[in-house]
């Protein structure tokens, strides 16, 4: 426990020492700092000027958050980074367990081991308070070796570059549009946070092992493609900065899977559409064919790009001429799929 030495008047300019340990009751101050109190009997104070000493003495000061190494008022992938390093050297400089207390009013029992109940610690501090700021996220001007940001299908890939110990990637996106999922990776030192009411994401973690984060993307509707600002920055062991960057990228929704829907409408006069999923870049070929079997038009045959297409009918063959009333057949084939579906033509 942490001591507090006071130098109290006593006669004239004569000066009387007192030193206790201190009983601290953590209180929140702000976002990032607590107040730290003690409240006793102060041996030789008259504080309450009744003439009789003995009264409770309470000081208080400001200290930084547990896990905020750096004192900046956050607890961020500079910590993380700090951390980090004890966390491989096993040195207990930045020590924080065994604990007592429930997050954030944690007092700590140092034993002079770096070990698991510091990593529980760590994590637990960290996940509180992301929780506890604001969801706005980080601008970061570009500095340092560019970091790769690429989105594949489902989710966005992200290069870890080499001789990094910590990243922190944040998002901000339209709710409505998109959900993003924590990434899966392979580390016990992490935190992250979603906000689904302002479209909010952030998830640091240490870097050890990792080649590539990739971050899963779950858009709700079929909206064709949605901008979005994504920030990365990455730190070295010693919490240097190495690179950081802040973009927006425009991310397509693209199917997990190939699909042909029902036309709409159907029966249809004189015009109907036809929805289909490309997950792949790929060659499509969709044809209309008569109840005989016989081709009456080809909607599509060419190579198209991922993503959720449609294509109007507007019931005439090759010739561009209308069709006689009747049962028609729908067809798309790709290399990888095919699908065969009926409609009606009513006049």
């Amino acid at each position: 426990m942490p001591r507090l030495s006071i130098y109290k008047p006593e006669k004239g300019n004569d000066y009387k020492f007192f030193d206790r340990t201190i009983n601290e009751m953590f209180q929140v101050g702000g976002t990032d700092l607590f107040f730290h109190k003690y409240l006793g009997p102060y041996d030789q104070g008259d504080t309450n000027k009744d003439g009789i000493p003995g009264d409770n003495l309470m000081v208080e000061y400001r200290s930084p958050l547990l896990s905020d190494y750096d004192t900046s008022g956050t607890i961020d992938l500079i910590d993380m980074a700090l951390f980090v390093h004890s966390w491989e050297e096993k040195t207990i400089i930045n020590e924080l367990g065994p604990f007592t207390g429930t997050v954030p009013y944690l007092t700590i029992r140092p034993d002079n081991k770096f070990n698991i109940e510091d990593l529980m610690a760590f994590t637990l501090i960290g996940n509180w308070y992301l929780d506890n700021v604001s969801s706005i996220a980080g601008r970061w001007e570009n500095s340092g070796p560019e970091i790769s940001v690429l989105q594949i299908k489902d989710h966005i890939s992200i290069d870890v570059p080499e001789g990094v110990a910590a990243m922190e990637i944040q998002l901000s996106f339209d709710p409505s549009i998109l959900n993003v999922k924590t990434p899966i990776v392979d580390s016990d030192i992490k935190f992250s946070r979603q906000d689904l009411e302002i479209g909010y994401f952030t998830f640091t973690t240490a870097t050890k092992g990792l080649s590539k984060i990739n971050i899963p993307l779950h858009f709700i509707n079929q909206s064709e493609s949605l901008p979005t600002e994504i920030s990365v920055r990455s730190v070295d062991i010693n919490g240097n900065i190495v690179s950081q960057a802040t973009n927006t990228i425009l991310l397509e929704n693209i199917p997990t899977k190939y699909k042909l829907y029902e036309n709409y409408p159907n029966p249809f006069n004189p015009i109907t559409t036809i929805r289909y999923d490309l997950p792949d870049e790929t060659n499509v070929k969709l044809i209309i064919y008569d109840i005989m079997g016989r081709e009456v038009i080809r909607l599509a045959d060419e190579t198209q790009l991922p993503g959720y297409k449609s294509v109007v009918w507007k019931g005439t063959n090759k010739s561009n001429q209308q069709v006689s009333t009747g049962i028609y057949f729908y067809q798309i084939i790709t290399p990888q799929f095919s699908k065969t579906r009926k409609m009606v033509y009513l006049k």
